[in-house]
């Protein structure tokens, strides 16, 4: 069946559930709703998908309630400053390899294969040709622009940076 014929039917089950838990049916209503729920196993389905539904958000509104009661009865301790040493170490413990892997940066490999060329525009605005049959290795840091040549060509045009920008190919720097 179409999903749309389900959502309708989803969502006259959701109606007919939410009028029998605001007031009490009248007895045209009860006939109604009976009928509905008689004409397809799909509405039985989805009237027994209403209900699970409420009794779940009577369960979230339950436990709700009762973090809401811990949360205004809380009462901050103070904390000495050991757990102030602790809390700091752990977050250095935290920091250091974050900044250590921004501090070398990740590096990426380019490659083009023999008759290839390819243009790479690098994240400071740099722009980098690859000649045919060229392998490089290009590392940006916070404090440095590295370009290793493993083979072949490039032609680069150097974007302004406050970074130094480093090229090597093979034992020349």
């Amino acid at each position: 069946m179409p999903e749309s014929f389900h959502d309708d039917i989803d969502a006259t089950a959701r109606h007919w559930f939410i009028r029998q838990q605001g007031r009490a049916l009248s007895a045209e209503e009860q006939r109604a709703l009976t009928d509905w729920l008689a004409a397809s196993p799909d509405h039985r389905t989805a009237w027994t998908r209403a209900e699970e539904d409420w009794q779940s958000l009577d369960r979230f509104r339950t436990d709700l309630s009762s973090e809401l009661n811990k949360a205004r009865h809380y009462r901050p301790r103070h904390h000495s400053p050991r757990y102030l040493k602790w809390a700091a170490a752990a977050l250095v413990l935290i920091a250091l390899p974050i900044l250590y892997r921004a501090s070398a940066g990740i590096p990426r490999h380019w490659q083009t294969a023999t008759g290839e060329r390819q243009h790479v525009t690098l994240a400071d605005g740099s722009q980098l040709s690859l000649d045919t049959a060229t392998r490089v290795t290009i590392t940006q840091s916070w404090f440095q622009r590295l370009i290793q040549l493993q083979e072949g060509e490039i032609y680069l045009e150097v974007a302004p940076d406050w970074r130094p920008l480093q090229v090597t190919a093979a034992d020349t720097r």
